[in-house]
């Protein structure tokens, strides 16, 4: 029987025609529609629904229905007494089937109030949409599920309130979930007696205890799902953090024990204080983490654990949670989350695998045996490899003496913790070992900063010192030792004047114009006896004259102006460790010298020479596995040097050559006020300079020879000559690395010589050229080059 949109009044259920294509039954009082046996079939394939709008009453479908579409209620059904809804919307016929083929079989709007929304035994209610759909705003006190509910897609919806949801039946979806409670829904209480086939997604409010039963839970949303109450279910329930279609982000206080627990790539669970979950299979994955799970104080997570992604212990205070089950490593494991609250613990009672790409990271305020420090507890076996990465949270660092614990083990430890990257505090270097140093422990895994196991050959000399010293300390004294010495100039080397021909008019001109260009390489060893630095250095420097003054009485005296550029290259290697560091200082400077001559002419007998310059650097420092340090250089210089310049002999041969020999015995001392600004490495330790000023007292001699020819047309000089001096510096350059010093050794006293060239090579060349190499008493050498060649085109 096909039957076209109808309308039933009321009373005694009289049918009759609406031109409108909503077919609708109002009910004042219990009214129910009667359908022939075998049912009817309702094809009107337009958009109408089957609506019920009652505001009392009962509405009651007895027969099988067929719908393309599903029953739609908007009002309230049932009688109003307070906040008390009355009515009932009941699919209770035993042996009878309600089937549709729309997207709802029964549709909640946000006005819908409805007492009761319920199948009976042995009914089957299926099609292709959603069984259930409330939106939100929209009340259902009662959902009882007694007979068959199967749907293609997703089987209950629910963005209202649905007080009291009972399954006693089987509730199932073949392609989608079986219940979706989206994050505006709340269900008061929720009971599974039956089965349901299809996972329950939860993205909302389920107040109560939730018994599973076999189901399988999906908690999704950012923080919007709520469980007020415990979660519990059989070994063959489980929970899923997010699935392959959403995102889950669940935070909770409230206690769950299933069968299996499943955190989802990118997903994440917070288990907040004290606040276990559960996972009763005793699979090793039973408890499977692909996303990412914060634990708190008191925290527990029961049962195996098998953890792609991360494990992370976090709190505002130090925290200890427990594992009790064995864990299966090949993610990370974090327990360093905070760089101000250190010594979280994570206690595995059960054994570990570290399976690859595993990780632990921990941290701690580094120094001596009683380091406050992060620890993983493993009260059981230790078996695979781990790398371990440990960060220090600004401690200054010093001697240890067993070491410090950061792993302990206490069953059979077969498994290997390798340090990742480098691990430092203050002046040392840590490293990671088995065992303490009196071997009284030989399964738990120490932080030392004892030096290793001394390489073969043995480093001469044999280092002193037993601790492993950072070649970062090396760098940062090569940095000072360029910028107080990098523009350091004997003005004695720069020629007053340069005479040339004017290409124009072939006229001889002067110049005071001078361009100095300087290389050097350095080597020395720090006071640790473990550290070597290397260094390059380039400088270049351009001044002139700003006057010039001559007088019989009081000589020659010329002012003049200068500034230059220097770079150096450093690096610092460490004998025992391995370890190295790099350096860098680059920067420029600007000043004024003066030059006094008692003879005016021939520059012999005494003179004066006065220097005062300003410098400023950008320096860097980038320690092996370190974040690289940045820091500025910058002050004033200033330096006086005399001497006495006498010619011993003179000879003019045939040839119009002259030839004279010539001492010069000179004193110098410099003063630097250059510094570096204190500086907090990335790691918390606070490096500073040794002192902030430096004095240079350098004496010595300089014999030359000065070959000159004379003829019609210019003079031709050449100075070929050797220097000798002995330099005393009142401080050695170093650093304070929270307060632990280290200095570059044995550079109080040195000696020097140099060798060099000065003179017209031509009329039109002129080549300043020297070498001098300086060293001390141990491992310091610095060998300097100086190159100046000029030609007139």
């Amino acid at each position: 029987m096909f039957l076209a949109p109808f309308h039933v009044i009321s009373e005694p259920g009289t049918i009759s025609n609406r031109p409108a294509e909503m077919s609708t039954i109002f009910s004042k009082r219990e009214a129910s529609l009667p359908i022939p046996v075998g049912g009817f079939l309702a094809e009107d394939h337009g958009s109408d629904n089957f609506s019920i709008v009652s505001n009392s009453g009962k509405s009651r479908v007895n027969s099988d229905l067929h719908r393309y579409n599903g029953v739609y209620i908007s009002g309230e059904i049932g009688n109003t007494s307070g906040n008390t809804l009355n009515g009932n919307v009941a699919l209770k016929s035993e042996n009878q089937s309600f089937k549709h083929w729309g997207n709802y079989l029964g549709y909640m709007n946000n006005t819908a109030r409805v007492n009761s929304w319920s199948t009976g035994n042995n009914t089957e209610n299926t099609g292709s949409g959603a069984f259930l759909a409330v939106e939100n705003g929209g009340v259902v006190e009662n959902v009882n599920i007694n007979g068959l509910v199967e749907t293609y897609h997703d089987a209950i919806l629910n963005a209202g309130k649905i007080d009291n949801l009972n399954v006693g039946s089987e509730l199932s979806s073949l392609h989608g979930y079986s219940i979706i409670n989206y994050d505006t829904g709340v269900i008061k209480s929720f009971n599974i007696r039956g089965s349901i086939n299809g996972a329950i997604l939860n993205a909302g409010t389920i107040d109560g205890n939730v018994n599973l039963g076999d189901s399988h839970l999906v908690i999704e949303g950012s923080d919007s799902a709520k469980f007020d109450n415990a979660i519990s279910g059989t070994l063959n329930s489980t929970i899923g953090i997010g699935d392959d279609n959403y995102q889950g982000i669940y935070t909770t206080s409230n206690n769950a024990a299933v069968g299996r627990i499943k955190v989802e790539k990118n997903s994440a669970l917070r288990l907040f204080h004290n606040t276990e979950w559960r996972a009763l299979s005793t699979d090793y994955n039973a408890f499977d983490n692909e996303g990412s799970i914060t634990m708190s104080t008191g925290s527990k997570i029961s049962g195996n654990l098998l953890n792609t992604g991360a494990l992370i212990l976090n709190d505002t205070n130090p925290a200890t949670a427990s594992v009790n089950g064995n864990i299966t490593n090949s993610g990370s494991i974090l327990l360093n989350t905070s760089a101000v609250h250190p010594g979280n613990n994570l206690i595995i009672n059960g054994s570990y695998s570290g399976l690859e790409k595993s990780k632990i990271y921990l941290g701690g305020i580094l120094a001596g045996d009683a380091s406050l420090t992060d620890k993983l507890i493993i009260n059981g076996n230790a078996e695979g490899h781990t790398i371990v990465e440990f960060i220090n949270n600004n401690g200054i660092g010093s001697k240890t003496l067993e070491g410090i614990q950061i792993i302990k083990i206490k069953g059979n430890s077969e498994g290997v913790f390798s340090q990742g990257k480098r691990i430092v505090a203050g002046m040392y270097d840590y490293k990671l070992q088995k065992g303490n140093s009196s071997g009284t422990d030989t399964r738990s895994w120490y932080l030392t900063s004892f030096t290793p196991v001394m390489p073969t050959p043995q480093p001469k000399p044999f280092p002193q010192s037993d601790r492993m010293v950072r070649p970062e300390a090396g760098v940062y004294a090569s940095n000072l030792e360029a910028a107080r010495t990098l523009f350091n100039l004997p003005l004695n080397d720069i020629q007053d004047q340069y005479m040339y021909i004017d290409p124009t008019t072939g006229r001889k001109r002067v110049t005071s114009m001078w361009l100095r260009t300087l290389g050097g390489h350095g080597r020395s060893r720090m006071s640790d006896m473990q550290n070597e630095n290397i260094s390059n250095r380039y400088v270049l420097q351009l001044g002139g004259n700003l006057g010039k003054w001559k007088s019989d009485n009081l000589g020659s005296l010329s002012i003049g102006a200068m500034g230059g550029y220097a770079t150096q290259n450093s690096r610092t290697h460490n004998i025992l460790t391995g370890n190295q560091a790099n350096g860098n200082i680059r920067g420029y400077n600007v000043g004024l010298y003066s030059k006094w001559f008692k003879n005016k002419n021939q520059k012999t007998g005494l003179y004066v020479n006065n220097l005062i310059q300003y410098s400023w650097f950008n320096d860097q420092v980038n320690g092996e596995s370190l974040e690289s340090e940045n820091y500025k250089t910058r002050g004033l210089s200033a330096s006086f040097e005399t001497g006495y310049s006498w010619e011993l002999m003179s000879i003019m041969n045939v040839m119009s050559n002259e030839s004279s020999i010539w001492l010069q015995p000179h004193a110098q001392v410099s003063w630097a006020g250059i510094s570096a600004n204190e500086h907090t490495e990335a790691n918390g330790t606070e490096v500073k300079v040794n002192s902030n000023h430096d004095v240079e007292t350098k004496v010595g001699v300089r014999a030359l020879l000065r070959l000159s020819k004379t003829n019609q047309n210019d003079n031709h000089i050449i100075q070929p000559f050797i220097e000798a001096n002995w330099i005393h510096r009142a401080d050695n350059f170093g650093v304070s690395m929270s307060d632990q010093v280290d200095n570059v050794d044995d550079m109080h006293n040195s000696g020097e010589v140099k060798v060099g060239v000065i003179g017209h090579v031509t009329e039109k060349t002129t080549l300043d050229l020297s070498v001098a190499e300086q060293m001390s008493g141990r491992d310091y050498r610095d060998t300097e080059g100086m190159l100046d060649i000029r030609y007139i085109f």
